[in-house]
């Protein structure tokens, strides 16, 4: 049973990837599951001790946060499943958080405050061309960027003081973001 709090993604061929269960420390941990008897199929097991904010990619590319990186930018990379760094890829930027993996593993939508931002945006990375996009432009906190079956729309959370709102919008930046759910 995953704790109070934890955030669980599934990632192909058959992972529930999520954070401590005891709701102490780091790290993302790997639970084998079933999606067709929707029950797990063995024991859970690290992946990273200083991985945060997993997502999946429908080809089973795990993306996620490196907490032990530290430095002003950061850079998203490839590992492989062994843990092996095989190269960064977009582009530095600061404050990377909530990673969000396109369904075809080609871009990733990530959450970052700019220097000289009062709040959070959502941006996206091209990781293909090594190219950064940004998604939103609002004085408001936008974050929990998650991609729609087909990669061609993001939806995410806005906060305004205590409001919350559910947004979409178009993953190349085109036409005006929609309200899904106030």
């Amino acid at each position: 049973e995953l704790g109070r709090g934890t955030r669980a993604v599934y990632s192909p061929p058959g992972y529930l990837i999520h954070g401590p269960t005891n709701g102490l420390g780091q790290g993302l941990w790997a639970w084998p599951f079933s999606l067709a008897t929707l029950e797990p199929t063995g024991d859970t097991f690290p992946v990273d001790a200083a991985g945060s904010s997993a997502s999946g990619s429908q080809d089973g590319t795990l993306a996620y946060t490196d907490q032990a990186v530290e430095s002003a930018f950061e850079e998203l990379s490839w590992r492989s499943r062994t843990g092996e760094l095989l190269g960064a890829v977009g582009q530095a930027q600061a404050n990377i958080s909530q990673v969000a993996l396109s369904p075809d593993g080609q871009r990733a939508a990530v959450v970052s405050r700019e220097v000289g931002n009062r709040t959070p945006d959502i941006w996206v990375h091209d990781l293909t061309r090594a190219s950064r996009t940004r998604l939103t432009f609002e004085d408001h906190t936008e974050a929990s960027p998650a991609w729609s079956p087909s990669g061609r729309e993001i939806v995410y959370r806005v906060t305004e003081g205590s409001d919350n709102s559910l947004m979409r919008r178009a993953a190349d930046g085109t036409g005006d973001p929609v309200v899904v759910l106030k």
